[in-house]
């Protein structure tokens, strides 16, 4: 299947199996932390409802998880921001666990691109770090302004 995004990963991280076509999972045994790259096709032109739809979406499978698992997360604000291409959206957290992640996605009219890292001994500040090199290896299609 051909991906809307490219990414260049730096370290030890190592692609592991996943039995869903709309995501790929990564480790590092070196930072103790996994990392899921999610794409998804649309064809929706309101990219800020599309945004919040979205992360709301994404912060009730949070809660839902915490129930489940019978832990406590605690997330900060969300933030949605307009972009030329769309919008861009993410938070970060941590669970009673010790577990800090952090979730960033990137939704144009014809595609939601997400990547959601987690760790269990990285600091917020650590995390943070390793997601923003993440970040700048991710090289998205389309992503002039429309």
């Amino acid at each position: 299947m051909s991906r809307p995004y490219g990414l260049t990963l730096i370290g030890d991280w190592a692609e592991v199996a996943s039995d869903d076509p709309e995501q790929r999972h990564f480790e590092s045994k070196e930072k103790d932390a996994g990392l899921i790259v999610s794409s998804i096709l649309t064809n929706f032109h309101d990219t800020e409802r599309l945004a919040q739809q979205f992360t709301q979406f994404r912060m009730e499978a949070e809660s839902l998880g915490a129930d489940e698992f019978d832990y406590h997360v605690t997330i900060a604000e969300p933030i949605i921001e307009p972009r030329p291409w769309g919008h861009a959206t993410g938070y970060y957290g941590s669970d009673s666990n010790g577990r800090q992640f952090s979730f960033s996605a990137a939704v144009t009219s014809k595609q939601i691109v997400s990547l959601y890292i987690s760790s269990r001994s990285l600091t917020e500040k650590e995390l943070a770090a390793e997601f923003q090199m993440l970040l700048a290896g991710l090289r998205l299609e389309g992503m002039q302004p429309e």
